[in-house]
């Protein structure tokens, strides 16, 4: 039995914005009375956890993601027009989950880098993405001054590739910047003691 509107409305005004975004999935209904209505239009969010949402994401109005510094949505179809679409509009974000998206390609790090990831963007997980995330989307990410932690879990980098990383980029060799493969597992700093172990730094 549907519930009158005016009900409905008064339920949801008890609602957090996460369990109103969860909500506005269920039905058609309840979607147009939440994201249509000033629950979520009006709101200033700034963490948001869409994680195993499907493509939920399609049905938030855009101005949702505008304040946001924390988005997961890991596990999610999102599509990479969309991806981008909500990046460029979330000017704040300091971490973002995209780890497990199966329809993410490793393009869309590339045409965001200079909108967005050169901003405040600080911890990014890319983690079950090694199918569509190369080395050259890993060294994209490194480029970008202001992030701390690049999550890859599942990739597992030849010692070229890692050498390379280290190599080019300063943060990663001083530690500003943790490259963690599996928890807690940073292969940069096991490159950098093989490194001083087999090589004299003289020659280089």
């Amino acid at each position: 039995m549907m519930l009158p509107t005016l009900v409905l409305i008064h339920i949801f005004s008890y609602l957090e914005i996460e369990d109103l975004v969860r909500a506005s999935g269920v039905c058609y209904d309840w979607w147009k009375l939440i994201a249509r209505g000033r629950h979520l239009k009006e709101a200033e969010v700034y963490e948001l956890d869409l994680s195993e949402t499907d493509d939920l994401y399609r049905f938030l109005p855009l101005t949702m993601f505008a304040t946001l510094t924390r988005l997961n949505i890991s596990s999610t179809k999102i599509s990479n027009r969309h991806f981008l679409q909500i990046i460029r509009t979330a000017a704040n974000l300091e971490y973002l989950d995209i780890s497990n998206c199966t329809s993410l390609e490793q393009t869309s790090i590339f045409e965001i880098k200079n909108a967005v990831f050169s901003r405040g963007l600080e911890y990014v997980d890319i983690s079950g993405n090694q199918e569509r995330f190369t080395i050259l989307a890993v060294a994209c990410l490194c480029s970008c001054e202001n992030i701390q932690t690049i999550v890859a879990h599942g990739y597992n980098f030849h010692g070229e590739e890692l050498l390379f990383l280290s190599r080019t980029f300063e943060s990663l060799s001083s530690g500003a910047l943790q490259l963690e493969t599996e928890d807690g597992y940073n292969p940069i700093d096991v490159m950098s003691t093989f490194e001083e172990e087999l090589f004299d730094e003289s020659f280089f």
